[in-house]
């Protein structure tokens, strides 16, 4: 596949146009074009600038304002319409009430059979879902962390059952393939919280796979994603004959994927198995082939070539990679 170094610097211009609109007007924040630029410098031929150019085009990034003020959104809306309808009280607080009583540090306003859990497994190294319960706009004191023995009490140990009626808001950033929520329903025995209480999982994003399965596989838990990432936001489908509309003419899919490879080898990290095969994580966890990126770090199903660095290469003398984003805590 030929690019002229023309059509690669035109797609470059337009999307460094764009970005530093986003920049400028905060929403990318702290992104810089300087770090964007670095990062498409990692590559001289134009083929392989013209698929950064392609990815840079397609990413999904979320700030850490952007998730605060989605999660405010969904608590002052979805939220305060399933606790009140659940608890059935025969009236609802105003949004202005309900923010007052969130915000509050106050027992005798706080709402005090409403938590807010981040999803944590017992592997995590860094816990996304922590991340995010951070960003959530209500008082400390409404965080809790659960087992499968009722919630965590520092100092104390564990409470040695699960509490009744109560709302339960399970907050992390991703739901990916839904094999992250399968342990933790069988860790923390999330089947039997839900049966006592109201549960509800509300990643920050979801991919459709990772929904469909998870609403399938555990029709007891309720999740309400507070966004739904769509299969053709992938950047590769990995289908036979498919074609990627790049600034508006086609390209064989394959043929991008190839170029993509050749990047990853350039800087090493292109990992085989022992069968010589690709390893999927170079496409991101899965082969989901997400181009996404939080202010705090990709998912696993991200796109190898957003995140990885010198700590990932599989080559000695490989050359060292400009990042544009590191990999979030481990999950």
């Amino acid at each position: 596949m030929q690019i002229t170094q023309g059509k690669s610097d035109l797609l470059l211009h337009n999307v460094f146009k764009r970005y530093q609109t986003l920049i400028d007007l905060s929403i990318y924040h702290p992104m810089s074009m300087t770090d964007i630029k670095a990062w498409v410098n990692n590559f001289r031929k134009p083929l392989h600038r013209f698929v950064a150019g392609y990815i840079l085009d397609r990413l999904i990034y979320r700030s850490s304002d952007m998730a605060r003020s989605s999660y405010r959104s969904f608590l002052i809306s979805v939220m305060r319409d399933i606790y009140f309808d659940y608890k059935d009280f025969g009236h609802i607080d105003s949004v202005e009430t309900w923010q007052e009583r969130l915000n509050s540090a106050d027992p005798a306003i706080q709402i005090d059979d409403f938590f807010i859990v981040p999803v944590r497994l017992l592997t995590d190294s860094g816990a996304s879902g922590d991340t995010v319960c951070r960003l959530v706009d209500v008082d400390s004191s409404y965080t809790k962390h659960i087992t499968g023995e009722g919630f965590e009490q520092l100092n104390i140990g564990v409470d040695n059952e699960i509490p009744t009626n109560t709302v339960i808001l399970l907050v992390d950033d991703l739901l990916g393939s839904g094999d992250q929520v399968k342990t933790l329903i069988k860790e923390k025995k999330l089947e039997k919280w839900c049966e006592k209480n109201k549960v509800i999982y509300a990643p920050l994003m979801a991919t459709e796979k990772g929904l469909k399965k998870v609403t399938r596989k555990f029709p007891f838990l309720e999740v309400h994603p507070i966004e739904i990432l769509e299969k053709e936001q992938r950047i590769f489908s990995f289908q036979q004959n498919e074609e990627i509309i790049i600034d508006g003419e086609s390209y064989p899919e394959s043929e991008i994927i190839s170029a993509y490879n050749e990047m990853l080898d350039l800087f090493g990290m292109l990992k085989r198995n022992e069968k010589g095969k690709i390893q999927r994580i170079c496409y991101g966890r899965d082969k989901f082939a997400l181009p996404l990126a939080f202010e705090w770090g990709c998912p696993n199903q991200t796109l190898a070539l957003l995140w990885w660095g010198k700590a990932e290469v599989s080559r000695d003398n490989a050359p060292s990679l400009t990042q544009l984003f590191r990999r979030r805590g481990m999950n």
